[in-house]
């Protein structure tokens, strides 16, 4: 009735919002949300739990290739092919054994060569590895003329990797005239850098020296 004395509901349980929000102490020492408070020791465990789960997950955020990538890279520094069996040797001779190398500072620590018999074994190589693999490796490429009445000549060896895209240097090695081989081959003034006489060692490898230095190469001879 009107003007009677209704008891005021009390304050803590007036609605349904401020039921929840009481804080309920289960026990003495509780935390304000009703649980116990987790000792320094229990949660520094929880911290190196969760680091523990969460790392299979890691893996999934660090980025693809790169380093990664190239400490599994199998490139070698030098593509040489030649069907001479003493050409082989002295390839390895002067490029991992010579100390001209180090003195002239063009690399510290041993080049990786792989040595063809033939270009189309190269050519092969030169797809499966290096065409796939983004480290820029490989420094030169080196061919020989003659390989074989029944293989790809010097010259046609270059001009199909050109064709693949390989834009670095190309030696060719020949005991053949240098001008009759290139009227013979129009297109060796752009498929090759440089057309070596074999009979020339030390101007040879002069040229292998230089073409290990770091500069910009555009694939177009220097004939």
């Amino acid at each position: 009735m009107i003007g009677e004395n209704v008891p005021e509901a009390s304050p803590m349980i007036a609605n349904e919002t401020t039921v929840s929000r009481i804080p309920i102490f289960a026990k003495k020492g509780a935390s304000p949300i009703g649980k116990t408070l987790d000792s320094p020791k229990l949660l520094q465990a929880k911290l190196k739990q969760l680091e523990t789960n969460k790392a299979p997950f890691l893996k999934y955020l660090k980025p693809q290739g790169g380093a990664a990538q190239q400490s599994e890279c199998k490139c070698q520094d030098i593509l040489i092919a030649d069907d001479d069996p003493f050409q082989h040797l002295y390839y390895e001779t002067f490029f991992q054994k010579s100390p001209g190398l180090k003195e002239k500072r063009v690399k510290g620590e041993t080049l990786k060569l792989d040595l063809n018999t033939c270009g189309e074994d190269m050519i092969k190589k030169f797809s499966a590895l290096h065409l796939k693999c983004n480290c820029k490796k490989l420094k030169m490429i080196i061919t020989d003329y003659q390989m074989g009445h029944d293989k790809l000549n010097g010259a046609e060896t270059a001009e199909k990797l050109r064709v693949l895209g390989y834009l670095g240097p190309i030696l060719l090695r020949t005991s053949e005239v240098k001008a009759d081989l290139i009227e013979k081959h129009p297109e060796l003034e752009k498929t090759v850098n440089c057309i070596i006489d074999k009979s020339t060692i030390k101007e040879g490898e002069e040229i292998f020296v230089q073409y290990l230095k770091p500069k910009e190469t555009s694939g177009k001879a220097e004939i």
